[in-house]
């Protein structure tokens, strides 16, 4: 997706929503926190979250059928699936970032890794 400033997330694509509807499986999110800025040394912060269900993300009772594949029903619940995940991810994006940034004033050796895949 598009880069956002550090600490904030990134809004979601619905791939993942259409894969937890048509297979059923769970969504496990995961947080990545201190990618802004890379150099040799730098730590990173990653927090596994509880698993959901697409029928907890589009707020329907738990063992609810999903929609028929290409309706415009599953695409309704893979928009608002995704909104869910965003709003839910929000506040673990931000703390994973704190939990990451280094003390001001830290040597940063190799620095241009920063951007070396751009």
């Amino acid at each position: 997706g598009p880069a956002t400033p550090p600490g904030t997330a990134r809004p979601l694509g619905t791939g993942l929503a259409y894969f937890a509807l048509r297979t059923g499986a769970p969504i496990v999110p995961f947080i990545l926190g201190g990618t802004d800025d890379l150099y040799r040394g730098r730590r990173f912060r990653l927090d596994v979250l509880a698993p959901v269900t697409w029928q907890d993300l589009a707020g329907v009772p738990p063992g609810s059928a999903p929609p028929g594949p290409w309706s415009s029903a599953e695409r309704r619940i893979a928009h608002r699936m995704t909104l869910t995940l965003h709003e839910r991810t929000v506040d673990a994006v931000a703390a994973a970032h704190r939990a990451a940034t280094p003390a001001p004033g830290g040597r940063k050796r190799w620095h241009w890794l920063t951007t070396a895949w751009h």
